[in-house]
């Protein structure tokens, strides 16, 4: 099974497609879920669950999370900001999950499979700092990409009814938050408990 990501517009022009075999969404999980060890890797590979097509929505505005790949000096920064009658490439995410310890991975399925990480870094700084990006690609052993969830997603696929979750930053040590409170709703890991600002709903495709 692949991964296919379609031919998609932006600001008038085409973005190029790709495609990414389901097997390197997990091989790619259990590095982050493994600390690098390539052992524990190769078990949780058949093990963890995974799903593709993975679509989330803010239980604060009803909207769905976007990859914003069109976000200058932020490119990848994730949006409660798409209503479910303009979903497209970039409100599309691949999740696997380790119900063992619900420890989490997730990847945007526009561009090539970037984690999507929580940024702690450089000019990461102030009300910027914890906020989630589909930036990085190539995977070394952190806490940047590890996230917990109390519920995976449903296998309701990406229109379907999804389980009600939230999103626990380790790198940050705290949840994430769909920021209403700022003009661009971006996700950003800021409070340590959960209130409707920190509950999502998602649903996906199982592979």
């Amino acid at each position: 099974m692949a991964v296919v990501l379609s031919m998609t517009m932006v600001n008038g022009t085409a973005q190029a497609a790709s495609t990414a075999p389901a097997g390197d969404l997990r091989q790619r999980a259990a590095a982050v879920l493994s600390g690098g060890d390539p052992t524990v890797a190769k078990t949780l590979e058949s093990t963890m669950d995974c799903w593709v097509d993975v679509t989330i929505r803010s239980s604060g505005n009803g909207r769905y999370v976007k990859a914003d790949f069109g976000v200058v000096g932020a490119k990848g920064l994730l949006r409660a900001a798409t209503a479910q009658s303009a979903i497209g490439e970039w409100e599309k995410f691949g999740v696997c999950r380790d119900g063992s310890d619900w420890r989490t991975v997730m990847f945007s399925q526009y561009d090539g499979l970037p984690y999507v990480s929580t940024e702690l870094g450089g000019d990461y700084t102030g009300v910027r700092r914890g906020l989630l990006r589909a930036r990085n690609y190539n995977y070394s052993p952190g806490p940047w990409e590890n996230f917990s969830t109390i519920a995976p997603p449903a296998n309701n696929g990406p229109l379907g009814a999804g389980n009600s979750t939230w999103f626990y930053s380790w790198a940050a040590g705290l949840y994430v938050s769909a920021q209403l409170d700022y003009p661009d709703w971006s996700l950003r890991a800021r409070l340590g408990s959960v209130g409707p600002w920190e509950s999502f709903t998602w649903s996906g495709t199982p592979i």
